[in-house]
This record gives structure tokens, C-alpha cells and sequence, in this order.
């Protein structure tokens, strides 16, 4: 199956996320959160605007609905800093990920779905910072509790588009390449 392949050959990488992230021993206050969500935002906003513009040439926009993350890190943003925030200085990553064909987008997206699980786990850990509610961290509960649910359908599509060694090469090479993208930007954090 393409997801056990997934979590094995992205692995190394996953966990330089999670290294770079430091979560359990970074000291969590409002100012290291919103610094959190706003490197974050700097990178999912160009990343979803590139992934949104390639699904039409494949027809498929419906998967992409109700996942995206920028919503949320726009609302979290606001309500941490209790002011208008200017979404256009954020500074962006100016990275690039190149989606030749279907493969190499579901692995990218396999990486930025993936965080959504993880995610959860956050949210319990900063829900525990005085001053934040659960309001304030909507982009790690993005789906709420249809979490898994949604995990098993993007598998489903995972699987779906998982039709040789060559495809399900692809999906890991762009995993692991998206990986590599989001450690190098989170390391400003």
C-alpha cells in the first residue's frame, strides 16, 4: 500500500520537521504560537495557491475542497494578536515544487494531510498555554472530527492514483521534496 511506502521512505525527513518544530521543548507563550502560525502561513499560502492552480488541469478541484489551511491560520493569526493583520507582508516561501502529473501532487499534499493527524496533538499541548482557546489554534483541528475521516479518503485517493512503481516513485520523491521545503522554512522560526 502507498501510504506504508510513504511513512517509511519519508520518514528521515518527517522527523526533521519534527526537530526543526521542537514542540515538546519549546517554551509555548502567545507571542511563539502566533510566530508558529505565521511561518506556517508563509508557507502554506504559496503552497495552496500552486497546488489550487494545478488541479484543474486534472480535474481535480473537488479533492482539494474543504482542505484548505490558510482559512484558518488567517482566523488564528487574528484572534492571537487581537488585531487587523496584514496577510500581504508575511513573508512567503519562494520555494518551488514542481507537479508534473497527479503523482507528484498527491505526495506533496500527502505531507501537508499527514500534518492534519499530528496536528491534533499540538492542539491538545498549546490548549494548555494560558491565554489560548481552542478558537485561537483552528488550523490544527482544521477538520475537526472528521479528522480521520478525511485522512481515509485522501488514502483512498492516494491508492487510487498509486497505479505503477513509477507513480508511487513520484509521490514519494515529491513527499520527500516537500518535506525537505517545509524543514529549510520553518528553521526561521
Amino acid at each position: 500500500m502507498i501510504t506504508h511506502r510513504l511513512r517509511q521512505e519519508t520518514h528521515p525527513l518527517h522527523l526533521e520537521v519534527e526537530n526543526v518544530l521542537n514542540l515538546a521543548g519549546r517554551s509555548w507563550s502567545l507571542p511563539t504560537i502566533t510566530n508558529l502560525l505565521t511561518r506556517f502561513y508563509g508557507f502554506y499560502s504559496p503552497w495552496e495557491t500552486q497546488v489550487w492552480n494545478q488541479l484543474g488541469m486534472w480535474n481535480l478541484e473537488p479533492l482539494f475542497q474543504g482542505r484548505q489551511k490558510t482559512p484558518s491560520l488567517e482566523h488564528d493569526i487574528q484572534a492571537l494578536t487581537a488585531q487587523n493583520v496584514d496577510f500581504q507582508h508575511i513573508p512567503r516561501w519562494k520555494g518551488g515544487l514542481d507537479f508534473f502529473d497527479v503523482p507528484t501532487l498527491l505526495g506533496s499534499m500527502y505531507v501537508i494531510e499527514g500534518s492534519t493527524l499530528g496536528g491534533q496533538l499540538i492542539a491538545r499541548q498549546l490548549e494548555q498555554v494560558p491565554g489560548v482557546a481552542a478558537d485561537h489554534i483552528s488550523f490544527f483541528r482544521c477538520y475537526g472530527d472528521d479528522v480521520g475521516k478525511m485522512w481515509r479518503e485522501f488514502q483512498n485517493v492516494l491508492q487510487t492514483h498509486a497505479t505503477s512503481k513509477q507513480a508511487e516513485d513520484a509521490m514519494i520523491d515529491s513527499a520527500n521534496k516537500t518535506f525537505a521545503e517545509l524543514a529549510q522554512w520553518l528553521k526561521g522560526i
